[in-house]
């Protein structure tokens, strides 16, 4: 018996040991924040100045999911851009992008993002003599979002029967910050009302607000149709469903305009007997339709362009032709001629083979990234021959451009460690050393 004693606390501690410590694990609350789907112009695309006739003029976004609803091909979203016609002219006839992004999670704890090139632009030659003209490019994103919350109310009914025993629980109203999405529940205000003679039914007010930056539309039945004729007329209103233990409740009104800022929920049918008093789970789902918009103003330099003939008399749409000489567009931007629409900075910009710079990493916190999110390079098309990307030479050396094990420490400092830190922040900035 005494063995058998011995060998139970051994075992007792031995598993005590195994789960305590440094052994413990750590939950993470993904369904908090007030954002949703993010964007920002990359670095210098499009960039502050361009020359009148400039024939490429590169727009590139960062776009994040940063709340915790995924967008996928039930529920996409749409990139969408506007420009001035009388001084800039679409490349491409594509007018929108779909986005399927992630949301956050276990695999993306900050949520899934992506670089997206938008169609690029030439500049038109400016007609009379307006002076210093400067033009708007604006891109919006628009997607299905849903907000989720999950709590415990109180049900009770002994005031039914003025029963006097201990309670597990009380009334109590509910107090919320966010819950991972631009809209989100900031109050419950319960209640238990008599129904239907010796029955109590809760009654369940339910307060909402739009956090975010961007604006809401109306409410659509098909998510996957949800940014393509929405009614305009018809925003600022969330569909809310709601349920108590499995129990739906019927909420009144149930598209919700943001500018009333709540609803009532209740159950329609039924109800809870005397001498009840527990936890009850609750539901809350909000759906809507949000979209956000950002804006850059370009300024347009007149007057003819420096060192550089046109584009003809180059046999490659990624030449341009400097004297009597056809150099890729990397170079001759490197060099300060601005045909390309963007002035580079001065160190010196070369086309490099891009499996000498490495396409992908995946050992940055499980993404596949691209080497131009690292690293100063620009894969877009038109500066180099497509099997090469135009790259700073201090950027030749994968290792001290991208290739970092310590992902938590570049996050602390970014800016403030060396070169093997640089990379692009969520807010769409560089590091740059």
């Amino acid at each position: 018996m005494k063995k058998t004693l011995i060998v139970l606390v051994i075992l007792t501690l031995f598993l005590w040991s195994c789960t305590s410590g440094n052994g413990s694990s750590v939950s993470t609350n993904y369904f908090q924040g007030s954002k949703g789907v993010e964007i920002s112009f990359l670095p210098s695309s499009p960039p502050n100045e361009v020359y009148e006739e400039s024939p490429y003029v590169p727009v590139g976004l960062l776009v994040s999911n940063e709340g915790s609803y995924s967008l996928n091909e039930s529920s996409k979203g749409t990139l969408s851009y506007e420009y001035d016609n009388f001084f800039l002219k679409d490349i491409s006839m594509e007018g929108w992008e779909d986005v399927i992004l992630e949301g956050k999670s276990y695999k993306y704890p900050d949520g899934e993002w992506l670089d997206q090139m938008l169609p690029a632009f030439e500049v038109k030659k400016v007609p009379g003599t307006i002076q210093q003209p400067s033009t708007k490019i604006t891109a919006t994103i628009c997607y299905p979002y849903k907000t989720k919350l999950s709590d415990e109310i109180c049900i009770d009914t002994t005031p039914l029967t003025q029963d006097v025993r201990q309670k597990v629980c009380s009334l109590e109203n509910k107090v919320y910050v966010d819950q991972g999405g631009p809209i989100a529940i900031t109050k419950l205000e319960i209640e238990m009302q008599s129904f239907g003679g010796q029955m109590m039914r809760p009654f369940i007010r339910v307060y909402m607000e739009n956090k975010g930056s961007g604006t809401v539309l109306s409410p659509v039945d098909d998510f996957s149709k949800a940014c393509i004729n929405n009614d305009r007329n018809n925003q600022n209103k969330v569909r809310i469903k709601a349920s108590i233990s499995g129990q739906e409740l019927e909420c009144n009104p149930a598209d919700v305009s943001l500018s009333r800022g709540a609803t009532n929920c209740y159950l329609n049918e039924g109800g809870f007997g005397a001498h009840l008093n527990y936890y009850a789970n609750f539901l809350i789902e909000l759906e809507y339709v949000y979209q956000s918009s950002i804006s850059k103003n370009i300024e347009i330099i007149r007057g003819e362009l420096p060192n550089l003939q046109p584009v003809e008399g180059c046999d490659d749409n990624w030449e341009v032709k400097v004297g009597n000489e056809c150099v890729n567009r990397c170079e001759a931007c490197s060099s300060g001629n601005f045909e390309c629409g963007v002035s580079f900075s001065n160190e010196d910009w070369n086309c490099v083979s891009r499996t000498a710079i490495g396409e992908t990493y995946e050992s940055i916190g499980g993404f596949n990234v691209s080497a131009n999110r690292l690293s100063k390079c620009i894969q877009d098309e038109g500066y180099c021959s497509p099997e090469k990307v135009c790259c700073t030479s201090v950027c030749l050396d994968v290792n001290s451009c991208v290739d970092y094990s310590d992902k938590a420490t570049c996050n602390d400092d970014p800016c403030g460690l060396n070169s093997s830190c640089v990379w692009s922040t969520r807010s769409g900035g560089y590091c740059h050393h």
